[in-house]
């Protein structure tokens, strides 16, 4: 949310991922670290009961730089199943954008473009098996 012209405006982006992510596994405990960058390629700004919708010649138009830098931790449990070939797991999840990117023609000390994103996500795993003579 930012504030310009006095008025309370909300950005919303449909943004393709690209980055690096480490998991490691402690018996049944994950612990992930990740980053890279956001590419928003549509989306929409929200204020006084208006929804615009946003295409990325739109943004392109509107913000100087559309890349948002991010880094993202996982904790979570994971269960292998022996039979199964494979497992699943639950974890949460803590993603925070940085403040990179800018609306075109405002102050910057007025605009702060940034994101916490807070989620639980579920996965499954897939195993391969390995075949001895």
């Amino acid at each position: 949310m930012n504030y310009i012209n006095n008025r309370k405006e909300v950005n919303v982006f449909d943004s393709l991922n690209m980055g690096f992510f480490a998991e490691g596994l402690f018996g049944f405990f994950t612990l992930g670290f990740g980053g890279g960058i956001k590419v928003p390629l549509g989306g929409s700004l929200r204020y006084d009961n208006i929804i615009e919708l946003l295409n990325y010649g739109r943004l392109k138009n509107r913000f100087d730089d559309l890349y948002i830098p991010y880094i993202k931790f996982i904790i979570g449990l994971r269960y292998d199943s022996a039979y199964a070939g494979g497992g699943s797991s639950l974890s949460f999840y803590f993603n925070y954008d940085f403040p990179k990117i800018k609306v075109k023609g405002v102050e910057p000390d007025i605009q702060r473009l940034c994101s916490i994103d807070l989620g639980v996500q579920i996965g499954f795993h897939f195993g391969s098996y390995e075949y001895i003579d």
